[in-house]
Order: structure tokens, then sequence, then C-alpha cells
């Protein structure tokens, strides 16, 4: 029965809409539970300069780990299919050789960062309290060492979605979740140092967990004899995708470099609210765009330009739909659902009142960064990396040089407000960019649906204003009010007969 199941799980990834189905599935399940770590943590941190002070010190090698994981897909994985098609030892062989050269040239990278660790702590952060920098200090020395155990992880993963196997991943990414979950609550008498020593633990039992799973490339692992497959030629287009990939690494590290310019707090508060700003995005917009982009990059190669646009219309209409009524319960609800989230033990209701005013600073572009995923497929499969590589260095620029000059007037919102406006430029020059390549018919399709929907929402809003007008601002009041405006934004569209809906079925069902 065993064997059975797991040979009809693989068979079921191994098409392009059940792979799909699989990753929206299981990537809401481990979403879940990060996101459940993230409420323990501000149960046992909220806002304090503690957790301020861990967030500034993991940054730099939790950013390396998802360079890391991103170069072993965007290299390993074209590289090892077409090695396969001429001979699968062959390949076998090419991700053997991954696997030493990424653990030597991440634990290369290891030893310089713990070696210089001072110098580069003192030089970027800028700490002006010795006791902090020696906190930053010992946090960013503990994350190093996960490095080279991620470097062999993100070889294997590669690997493992070569041949269509996501699920181990997932159940890894749970397993690490989980040590973290377990470290915070079972160790907290040794404060912020249970994040790091539950990641090392939950890093270590992931990569034991992945290889088991995928002991084939450990059977007669030799470098040696291994190197010659080893092709370091990287392709122009490879090589754009790993640099657009790490460039918008930036945002998080050019955030943490301004702890001393925002309040105690300040940088626990956009990490909180990024996580609740985020959470809708991973889960949905990767989701459709998992769905869509197979599709995009079949239209383009045949040429059928009007069903292209057809089905980007029916993508836009679906994440505007989606992301207009999180955007106002973000920012008209938002202090109530982080009250619910995360106010208890250390995170306190002043807590909650910051984190919300960096919130609503964040959803101002929920929509404009979730229809973004889909124009980012779609810029990928037209194959206009080298533009798409422009855009996200201007954004990062624009939002660094935003950094420097909105923090001095509005501190950690002044950070939120630059991702904002960095958003928006993604999306307008992705947009244009799109609409100067193709010749599409409906150009503005975006437009039309944002005020369309946003319209609804404002209405849909203003009758549960209307239906529930009491004083009482208590969490029933909050509750039915919120329900009663997603009913309204639901019936207004069923009695307009709006289309929104049905272009959800036909992008997952019909495509």
């Amino acid at each position: 029965m065993g064997f059975r199941f797991n040979f009809e799980t693989k068979k079921f990834t191994t098409t392009i809409a059940g792979a799909s189905i699989f990753i929206a599935v299981s990537g809401f399940l481990s979403k879940g539970i990060g996101f459940f770590r993230e409420i323990v943590i501000a149960n046992f941190f909220g806002l304090s300069v503690d957790y301020d002070i861990y967030l500034v010190g993991a940054v730099l090698p939790l950013t390396i780990n998802t360079i890391l994981l991103c170069i072993g897909q965007n290299y390993i994985i074209p590289r090892y299919n077409k090695l396969r098609t001429k001979n699968e030892e062959l390949a076998i062989g090419f991700v053997q050789s991954m696997l030493i050269v990424f653990f030597l040239c991440s634990t290369f990278v290891t030893i310089l960062l713990y070696s210089f660790s001072d110098l580069f702590i003192t030089s970027f952060f800028q700490l002006n309290n010795s006791n902090f920098h020696e906190i930053v200090k010992e946090i960013f020395r503990l994350f190093l060492f996960t490095i080279p155990l991620t470097s062999i992880i993100s070889v294997i993963i590669a690997y493992q979605q070569s041949t269509f196997e996501f699920r181990y991943f997932v159940i890894s990414n749970i397993l690490l979740n989980t040590m973290v979950l377990l470290s915070v609550i079972l160790l907290s008498s040794i404060n912020i140092y249970s994040i790091p020593i539950g990641y090392i633990i939950g890093i270590v039992l992931q990569l034991i967990y992945l290889v088991t799973k995928s002991k084939i490339l450990f059977v007669g692992l030799k470098f040696f004899s291994n190197i010659k497959n080893v092709d370091f030629s990287f392709s122009y287009s490879i090589l754009t995708i790993i640099l657009i990939e790490s460039i918008s690494q930036l945002y998080v590290i050019s955030d943490r470099y301004f702890f001393n310019k925002v309040s105690i707090g300040g940088i626990s508060a956009l990490n909180y609210s990024q996580t609740l700003f985020l959470l809708p995005i991973s889960i949905l917009t990767i989701a459709l765009s998992t769905a869509i982009f197979p599709k995009f990059s079949e239209l383009i190669n045949r040429k059928l330009i009007v069903d292209l646009e057809k089905l980007l219309n029916q993508g836009i209409s679906s994440i505007v739909f989606l992301f207009v009524p999180i955007m106002f319960l973000f920012i008209y609800f938002g202090k109530f659902i982080i009250k619910i989230i995360f106010e208890r033990g250390m995170f306190s209701s002043t807590d909650t009142l910051i984190t919300n005013d960096v919130l609503v600073f964040y959803s101002i572009s929920i929509v404009f960064y979730a229809v973004y995923g889909i124009f980012n497929k779609l810029i990928y499969s037209a194959g206009l990396i080298s533009k798409l590589f422009i855009i996200t260095l201007i954004g990062t620029m624009i939002k660094i040089a935003l950094n420097f000059i909105l923090v001095n007037y509005f501190q950690q919102v002044g950070l939120a407000l630059s991702t904002s406006l960095s958003y928006f430029f993604f999306f307008t020059t992705s947009y244009f960019l799109i609409l100067n390549k193709f010749n599409f018919v409906d150009k503005y399709i975006f437009p039309k649906e944002f005020f369309f929907h946003s319209i609804n929402g404002a209405f849909a809003l203003l009758i549960a204003e209307l239906l529930l007008v009491t004083d009482l601002i208590s969490t029933n009041s909050q509750i039915i009010e919120m329900f009663i405006f997603i009913l309204f934004y639901l019936v207004n569209l069923s009695l307009l007969k709006n289309e929104s809906i049905k272009s959800i079925y036909k992008v997952f069902i019909k495509n």
C-alpha cells in the first residue's frame, strides 16, 4: 500500500497541473507553519531590542542561504536536464561535482566572513553599543555555520526538482520550521540565541532527511573523477537570473542597515508586518503564477499572441479580484488582525499600533506587487531577462536611496514606504515593457479592473460600517464587520455579473 501511494504521488506531481496543485497546497502548509513560527516568536520577544539585534545579526547569512537555493535552481536544473538527454550517468556525475564545488565555495565564504565578522559588522551596521555589537557578532557567526550545509541542500533540492520530486523539500522545510518553534519554546531561557540554535539543528536534520531521499548522489562520490563534468561557463541568461535574484535580496539587508535610525523595536515591526504582507502573496500569487507560467511559454513559442493576451488578462483580473479586498482588510482592519494574531505574551498593545503603522504603508502596494508576480513570469517566458535585470537593479537602487531619505522623517514607516514605492516602480516598468513587447488590444485591463474592484471594496466597506454602527470596538463586532465587508464585496460582483471569479476558474482549470 505504501509503495502504491508513493508511486501515485510521484506520478501526480510529474504533470504540470499536478505539480502546480501540489506546490500550491504544500506551499500553504509550509507557509502556515512558518507563519505560526513567527507568532510564537512574537509571543516571546515582541517588539524588543533583543529581537531587533537578532534580525540584524541573522540577515546576511540567511540572505546567502536564499541566494544559494536560487543558484541551485537556476544553474543546476537546466544543466542537469541537458546532460540527462545525453547520458544519465553524466548528469548524475555533474550534480555530484556540484555538491563538492558548492560546499567548497560556501565553506570559503563562511571562513572569510567569520574571520572578518568584526570588520563587517562595524562598517556596515555601525552599532553604537559594544554589547549590541558582541551579540550581533555571535548571532552572525552562529548562522554562518548553516551556509555550507545549505549549499549541499540547494544542490539536492535542485536535483529532486529536476526529477519532479517536490515533496521532500516541503517536508524538510516543515521539519526546519518545527525545530525553530520547539527551540524557541524549550530554550527560552537563552533568549534570542534559541532561534539560531533551533535553525542550526533544523538545517542539520533537513540535510540528513534530504540525503536519505537522494542517496544516489552520494554513491561513488569522488571529486577528481567527477570534476571533468563541471561546466563553469555560465550562460549570459543564467548569470543574469542569478544577479536578479541576488540583487532582490538587498531589500532586507538595506532595511537592517538603519538599525540606529528607527525606534526600538522598529526592525521587529518591519519583520512582523512584512510577514503578514507577504503571506497572501507567497500563497496566492505563487500558486497562480505556477499554473500560468508553462502556458505563457507555450503560447509565446507558438506565437499565439491573442491567446496570450487573453490568459494574461485572466491572470490580472484574478489577482486584482483577490488582492483588493486584502488591501482593504490590511489597511482598515490591520490593527485588529495584528492584535488577534500577535498580541500576546511580550507583544503588547503598543507593539500592535507600531506594527500596524508599518503594515498600512506596505499594504498600499500589495495589489501592484501581486500583479507584478504575473508580469515577472511573462517577462521570463518572453526571454526579456536582461531588461528584467535592469528593472530590478534600478528598483533596488530606488529602494536604497529612498531609505536614506525617508528614514530620517518617518523611521521604520519610511522604510516600509520606500519598499512600496519601489514595488510601484517594478509594476509600472514591467507593465510598459510588456505592452511595448506585445501588440495587445486591451492595454488598460489593469486600471479598469483595479478601479472597478476598489470602488466595489469601498462600497462594501461603507455598507459594513452602516450596518454595524456601534461605539464598542469589540472582537465580535470587528469580526462581523469584516465578514459583512467580504460578503458584500462578493455579492456586488455577483449582481454586477463580473467575470473575475470565472477568470480564476479559467486560469487554473481550463488552461
